[in-house]
């Protein structure tokens, strides 16, 4: 066989397929993403009805129904619930269609360093607090109702580093990223996801007091992390990737509060 012949015969295969590695087919479409939250919002509204149902007639008859729905614990555990039906119904999305696995549909690829990730994540949150010194950040957030008791902080604390950061990366990385990345290209995907990431958040972080225009620091804080989350999950093509640094992320703060207040027993100490 001639050395022509032979070039050929190694050149060609390669050629079919020049970047098989950027490419993103997830199994489901912008609909399925759309029934996706249609799923989240639904199951949020029935579970916090349910739940405040419950609550108010096991502990609280003569309180009004909607003070009752209110209370932080009660909407808190309404989002948890309608997360447990949405992890369901994400689940079914992206195994329902030709038997692919859970994992392999939305990249979950655990990293080999993954200590590396969490380490990133550990000094995006500490290079992120020195920079809100720089920046109008808002002085009182409606999260802190949650650190009124310890009960309220101990459970948010927990969800922070654990189930919230896997929901909102299997959504907007696993999810969302890679249908917008599919159609519109890699670039737009990564600002789009970054921004719909930081939309879900701007109500948790909008001081009642003080307009947006002037407290706008956090909300950027929200923006640059979440567009770091979806460059590595654009770069490394791995969920698990970005849920090590979210967890990280999210751990730095709630774990500096449980030292600060003494394990939330002096919650005082957390205005100070």
């Amino acid at each position: 066989m001639s050395s022509e012949a032979q070039t050929s015969e190694i050149t060609v295969p390669f050629s079919e397929h020049p970047h098989p590695v950027l490419q993103e087919n997830p199994p489901w479409t912008g609909w399925d993403i759309l029934y996706i939250i249609m799923v989240m919002f639904a199951s949020l509204l029935i579970c916090l009805i349910g739940i405040t149902i419950v609550v108010k007639r096991l502990g609280y008859p003569h309180v009004a129904f909607f003070q009752v729905m209110s209370f932080p614990l009660v909407a808190f555990t309404a989002q948890m619930c309608s997360y447990v039906v949405t992890l369901g119904f994400m689940f079914t999305t992206a195994t329902h269609r030709g038997g692919t696995r859970f994992g392999s549909a939305v990249r979950w690829n655990w990293p080999r360093s993954w200590a590396a990730y969490l380490g990133l994540g550990l000094a995006f949150a500490i290079g992120l607090q020195v920079l809100a010194k720089f920046l109008p950040m808002p002085k009182e957030i409606p999260m802190e109702a949650f650190f009124k008791t310890a009960l309220r902080a101990w459970i948010l604390s927990i969800a922070a580093m654990t189930f919230v950061p896997l929901m909102e990366e299997l959504f907007f990385r696993g999810f969302l990223y890679p249908v917008v990345a599919r159609r519109l290209g890699v670039i737009f995907a990564v600002l789009f996801t970054a921004v719909s990431f930081t939309a879900i958040h701007v109500p948790q972080l909008a001081d009642p007091h003080m307009p947006l225009s002037a407290s706008w620091g956090a909300v950027l804080l929200i923006f640059i992390i979440g567009l770091a989350l979806t460059v590595v999950r654009a770069l490394k093509k791995s969920v698990a990737a970005g849920v090590l640094i979210h967890m990280a992320y999210n751990g730095v703060t709630s774990l500096a509060a449980i030292v600060v207040t003494g394990g939330f027993r002096h919650l005082d100490r957390l205005s100070n």
